[in-house]
């Protein structure tokens, strides 16, 4: 069922809600469903089980959020490895290419050369490779965002989502969602950045304003990737359009900025040192190579110039283990952020009583 663009149905007097509404615009009623959940279907609309979930403070999230792992992990791995062996792949091919390109260059460069175009070139080229294998595995991350939110909303609803389901649903119309919204949020910061940047370089009002400016900037950036940041969870969850889950997300957001920014934080926090711990001695193992080509050239090199072309090899040996490192981080990270996030939109939805208030 698509229901990016479709209308909710107000349960009063029939009129065509958004859902980000709170009262209905024909009858003035709050649209609040207590006990029923009224999901889109063209311009109709079907009762759905609603989940019982309470508001829930800094502890409940993180029970629930536990729990929740252990719910949906044998599903999301499986989910996850599809995407990130490939993704990893890609991205030691990608690496390799860039940094053998570079090491290629090294012993020229440090003889005094300078590069001709058709080195440039190729460095160039290399690049656009290795940028092209990065599109790629943000890709992966996206799909499998979506599809692990997918899988945890599933829990709350108390319907089993299988793997397959999730990853056919994620890898479809939604994937297309998310990365509209990746890009049309991703314009959305750089404009705020860069254009009033500009504007006062050009008017000449001195370094001061422009940093001044760009501090401003940062802030405001701030303040909407909060706003909108469970733009994507809406998507996976809800199933809705671009628009709309921004607008969902920022409603939810709306009252409890600093509560969501907190715990966000919090949760960020304690995950990635969890994630560090996890990936540092496999990163380590996978950038031996690059380890032992570099000591040796500085063992070599006593208390001279390294030697360029020992330093190439180096290089050379970067793409296997870059590619396994950030492969297995991104997959952590999908795995674990999209749990939490949901659990917060969740309690999010709770708090502007969308559900029985439950247990």
């Amino acid at each position: 069922m698509d229901t990016g663009n479709a209308e909710f149905v107000c349960p009063t007097c029939g009129a065509d809600v958004a859902v980000t509404d709170v009262t209905c615009p024909k009858c003035g009623n709050p649209l609040e469903w207590e006990g029923v959940e009224m999901a889109p279907v063209g311009r109709q609309s079907r009762p759905l089980p609603s989940p019982e979930v309470r508001p829930m403070g800094l502890g409940d999230i993180f029970d629930r959020t536990f729990r929740m792992f252990g719910a949906i992990f044998g599903r999301a791995i499986v989910i996850l490895v599809l995407l990130f062996i490939p993704a990893s792949a890609i991205l030691m091919i990608g690496a390799g290419h860039f940094y053998g390109s570079l090491g290629e260059l090294m012993p020229s460069v440090a003889s005094g050369e300078t590069p001709g175009t058709d080195e440039a070139m190729k460095l160039l080229e290399a690049g656009g490779v290795f940028a092209l294998t990065f599109i790629l595995a943000y890709l992966a991350a996206v799909i499998g965002e979506i599809a692990v939110t997918l899988l945890v909303s599933g829990e709350f609803y108390g319907t089993h989502v299988s793997w397959q389901e999730a990853f056919a649903k994620a890898a479809g119309v939604r994937m297309l969602r998310g990365i509209g919204i990746m890009l049309l949020q991703g314009l959305v910061y750089c404009a705020i950045v860069v254009i009033p940047a500009v504007l006062f370089g050009v008017a000449g009002g001195g370094i001061g304003v422009v940093v001044l400016s760009v501090f401003a900037s940062v802030v405001a950036v701030m303040y909407l990737l909060i706003r909108w940041t469970f733009s994507l969870t809406a998507v996976g969850s809800e199933d809705l359009g671009v628009g709309t889950s921004m607008r969902r997300s920022w409603v939810l957001v709306r009252d409890g900025w600093w509560r969501v920014l907190g715990i966000l934080l919090l949760m960020g926090v304690l995950i990635g040192f969890a994630i560090m711990v996890v990936t540092t001695p496999i990163s380590l193992f996978a950038f031996w190579d690059f380890y032992r080509e570099y000591f040796k050239a500085m063992a070599a090199a006593g208390n001279g110039a390294p030697d360029p072309t020992m330093l190439a090899n180096a290089l050379s040996s970067v793409g296997p283990g870059l590619g396994i490192s950030m492969g297995i981080n991104l997959m952590l990270t999908t795995l674990t952020r999209p749990v939490y996030a949901t659990v917060l939109y969740f309690d999010l939805r709770a708090r502007r009583g969308e559900f029985v208030r439950g247990a």
